[in-house]
């Protein structure tokens, strides 16, 4: 894999074989936190956690995935592809102790990095994942035929009851319509994350939500037996979106894992 990475301030584009992607992000004292969206949505869904964690010193590095956002090519259509894709950046890149962090699909393929064995990191981070991601079959074909809809019903499911007052659909509006069945389609066809996770030795977190119905966090409790060296937190009044419901507990739950020493 080639990779080129060209800086302007904050915001960058990431080459790998020839697709180059956004990504937005600050260097840091403390170890570089990489963050992976979910289906259909963009890099701006993490901006508020990142810029908590970039006040505490860490660096930071908020990715469109390809296909997404500000990134050129089309979206890979399997979460294997996606994470061959972020472990080739990882793996070329000079970052100061890389720790994935992923939301939903963007946990999928942070997992898939990480078990990479030439990927070298400090941890990873599982927010509003599941063993299996899958995916109604009504609500894919909602996808193709009314992209609208399907956000819509995406959005219904994705706050907590609390926090219905968040509007989420700003982070789907950047994307052309065939992104976001090609996403939930890479999420349901994936179901090899347990077996996956097993061969993952790195420190991890699963930071979960209490009132997630997307991604209950009862679903997330076979990723964890089968995990090795993993912690877990769950956010008592937050759903499947718990970065823009709570963006103060996520940042406090990263924090305090990596400040936690690890064996």
């Amino acid at each position: 894999m080639e990779a080129a990475l060209r800086r302007s301030q904050n915001n960058m584009r990431v080459t790998v074989n020839g697709t180059s992607i956004y990504v937005t992000g600050k260097e840091g004292t403390l170890p570089t936190l990489i963050f992976l969206h979910g289906a259909g949505m963009s890099h701006l869904v993490w901006v508020k956690v990142a810029g908590l964690m970039e006040e505490l010193g860490y660096g930071t590095l908020v990715v469109d995935l390809p296909g997404h956002g500000q990134s050129d090519g089309p979206p890979l259509p399997t979460i294997k592809q996606l994470g061959h894709y972020i472990a080739a950046c990882v793996n070329t890149l000079n970052l100061k102790e890389p720790v994935l962090l992923g939301h939903s699909m963007g946990a999928m393929v942070a997992l898939v990095a990480a078990k990479n064995k030439d990927i070298m990191l400090s941890g990873v981070i599982f927010c509003g994942i599941a063993e299996r991601l899958a995916v109604h079959p009504n609500l894919l074909s909602t996808a193709s035929a009314d992209r609208k809809q399907a956000e819509t019903l995406i959005a219904k499911w994705s706050v907590a009851a609390s926090a219905h007052e968040i509007d989420i659909s700003p982070y789907f509006a950047s994307q052309d319509d065939y992104v976001l069945p090609i996403d939930l389609k890479a999420c349901d066809d994936y179901d090899e994350a347990r077996k996956d996770i097993a061969r993952i030795t790195y420190p991890k977190l699963f930071i979960l939500g209490a009132k997630d119905k997307m991604t209950p966090s009862v679903k997330a409790k076979p990723l964890i037996a089968a995990s090795s060296n993993a912690q877990s937190v769950e956010l008592k009044r937050c759903g499947h979106m718990m970065q823009l419901e709570a963006p103060e507990e996520v940042a406090a739950a990263i924090d305090g894992f990596l400040k936690t020493p690890h064996a």
